[in-house]
């Protein structure tokens, strides 16, 4: 079962820019003369453009896999926790736990419905893409449309750029636990 880990643990993993010494931080752009209104947003209007996962390139990105908890501790806090939901959603307590009852009978169901949920909540997140590298090949070709394109370099000393958090590249997809904690560790799935 895997483990979500500390929350020293996410920040050692993805770090702000000033904790790792970063000072620059770039971004490749196409140059689209018919459209430039797009450099404009950037360069006049100071607007970053945030893309949705499901604009990636990689359409496994930010699509995580809930995990069903062994701990006994984790599945009470999921039981309380919908629970709580329901009653929010204006179910009695008398409703709320026999939907509770319902969800853990038919974990299946649950599961589905909880990954179903999540992934449209992550799917909604809009996230904009930097690198610490301004000479990538790879980047240039990709982004940079075929090495025609222009690079920009930001300062990581200044918001919103400061609060960048570096991304962590794995294998297996990214999971989740529900409920999901409510500090940076919730951004690990759109971080993975």
């Amino acid at each position: 079962m895997p483990q979500l880990g500390s929350l020293e643990e996410c920040q050692e993993r993805h770090p702000f820019p000033d904790s790792v010494n970063v000072q620059r931080l770039y971004k490749y752009f196409s140059f689209d003369d018919s459209h430039p209104e797009y450099l404009r947003s950037l360069f006049i209007e100071n607007k970053l453009y945030h893309s949705l996962p499901k604009d990636f390139n990689d359409p496994f990105e930010c699509k995580p896999h809930w995990v069903w908890p062994r701990d006994e501790k984790e599945i009470y806090a999921i039981r309380k926790r919908l629970i709580t939901v329901a009653k929010e959603n204006g179910q009695s307590a008398r409703e709320a736990e026999e939907y509770a009852t319902y969800c853990f009978s038919n974990k299946e169901y649950f599961s589905e419905r909880v990954n179903e949920i999540v992934k449209q909540n992550y799917g909604r997140a809009r996230i904009c893409s930097f690198t610490t590298s301004k000479e990538n090949l790879l980047l240039w070709s990709h982004y940079g449309d075929s090495h025609k394109g222009i690079c920009v370099e930001f300062d990581t000393a200044l918001a919103p750029i400061s609060a960048a958090l570096k991304i962590h590249y794995q294998n297996d997809y990214p999971f989740f636990l529900y409920p999901l904690p409510q500090d940076i560790r919730g951004l690990i799935p759109l971080l993975t």
